[in-house]
């Protein structure tokens, strides 16, 4: 764990309010909140999540029930009036129907069933991929807000020492009071900044805590670090392979041309099986009135008589083929902007970062250094040691802005890609089929 992770967990124990010293209720807490435990946390208990989870889980279900055969129709005829055969009197009558479609429907009515369920389930998916880039984006706000805490406490130290000097020599007579005002002032404002930072720090806890869907009383988290600077070869085609969003695409490429399949046997007659009972009284006349009862088997068949109604079917079918493919297309044109974008963004970061670790910084530490001597022999006042300390604050505060825009960046790259690549942290937890 770096120093500056350190001096920031220390400034936090000191300069927080009272306030977040007191009992954490029911929720995420613990002194280090760490990434894996927040998208432990998303899959466990995000209710929106749940409840996609959820209507996969139900669509699990229905193609058992599309698969099923049609209920059978059982009726009974009761003749108040008796009606007068050769066999006898018919006193009522037991029929059974059962409609079974054409071979090969009921089959395709489960594929397409089966298709909605796994593309639920992909999407749930997905949207688990969105919170998790959502809570990654919340932590390095929080992450942000730990370090620049730390190097306000640093520049805080810097200005009591400068406060100590700035007396010593006001008691003797070589300083002036309004050197001792301005440092004074200067801690001031920064316990203003340390508020605003504080307020910063619980608004991104609260972010955290509405995306696991139950409240986070961590005080600090355990820094994210990059992984890599290089986005993989042939990127797109790893975020084809990898991402929820494009494998829901290919099931519904599949489940267009089964909605085709299926449109097309709909030109097909389905069969209707009967079985009727009638119930025979014997009567004296005519001779032949033994009373026998009848039984009869018949055969029916659904005519698909309205063509134009089953053309416009399989129309349809192909229309949505050929939108799924538009999909397709867009989707890798859209996620091929998104790479190139944020390469370009990312490669841009990094050449700020290195001005800033190579060039600026160093400058301004020696600069203040060179200050810092020149005013103990008087040659500098007050003012242009704490403009030379300022500057030099400022500077830190800026490339922890542009470390964590860094980090920001690669996180929406591995949204992009769908797998974990830049960040040393896992981001995707869900795996496709």
């Amino acid at each position: 764990m770096s120093f500056l992770h350190w001096l920031a967990r220390g400034v936090l124990l000191v300069l927080l309010p009272i306030g977040s010293h007191a009992q954490p209720h029911a929720g995420i807490s613990g002194d280090t909140l760490r990434l894996e435990t927040v998208f432990a946390a998303i899959n466990e208990a995000n209710p929106a999540l749940h409840v996609l989870q959820l209507e996969a889980e139900a669509l699990a279900s229905r193609p058992q029930q599309v698969g099923a055969l049609p209920d059978p129709i059982v009726g009974v005829t009761v003749q108040p009036a008796p009606v007068h055969t050769a066999r006898g009197t018919q006193r009522a009558q037991l029929r059974v129907e059962q409609m079974l479609p054409f071979p090969g429907k009921r089959t395709l009515h489960v594929q397409v069933s089966e298709s909605d369920a796994e593309m639920a389930r992909l999407n749930a998916a997905a949207y688990a991929q969105d919170l998790m880039r959502w809570a990654t984006l919340a932590f390095l706000k929080v992450q942000q807000t730990q370090v620049h805490a730390g190097h306000v406490a640093m520049f805080q130290a810097r200005l009591r020492d400068f406060e100590a000097v700035a007396t010593t020599r006001y008691e003797v007579g070589t300083g002036s009071q309004q050197s001792i005002l301005k440092a004074q002032l200067e801690r001031n404002r920064l316990s203003l900044r340390l508020a605003q930072l504080e307020a910063d720090r619980r608004h991104a806890l609260e972010e955290l805590g509405r995306l696991l869907g139950q409240p986070v009383q961590a005080r600090y988290v355990e820094p994210l670090v990059l992984k890599t600077r290089d986005l993989p070869d042939s990127a797109l085609a790893v975020a084809v392979a990898a991402r929820p969003e494009a494998a829901a695409l290919e099931v519904a490429a599949l489940q267009a041309q089964q909605e085709e399949a299926l449109a097309r046997r709909a030109f097909y007659p389905d069969f209707l099986f009967s079985l009727n009972y009638v119930d025979i009284a014997r009567s004296d006349v005519p001779p032949t009135s033994d009373g026998r009862d009848a039984l009869a088997v018949g055969v029916g068949v659904r005519v698909p008589l309205w063509r134009d109604k089953l053309e416009a079917g399989v129309e349809e079918a192909h229309v949505q083929q050929r939108i799924v493919e538009a999909r397709r297309e867009a989707q890798r044109l859209d996620w091929q902007a998104q790479l190139n974008d944020l390469a370009e963004r990312f490669r841009q970061l990094q050449q700020q970062r290195q001005l800033m670790q190579e060039t600026l910084l160093p400058q301004a530490e020696a600069t203040l250094e060179a200050t810092r001597s020149a005013y103990a022999t008087g040659q500098v006042d007050f003012s242009e040691l704490l403009d030379a300390d300022r500057t030099l604050f400022s500077l830190h505060m800026e490339e922890t802005d542009i470390q964590i825009q860094l980090l920001q960046t690669a996180a929406e790259i591995d949204r992009v890609l769908g797998i974990n690549w830049m960040l040393a942290t896992p981001l995707v937890e869900s795996e496709n089929p």
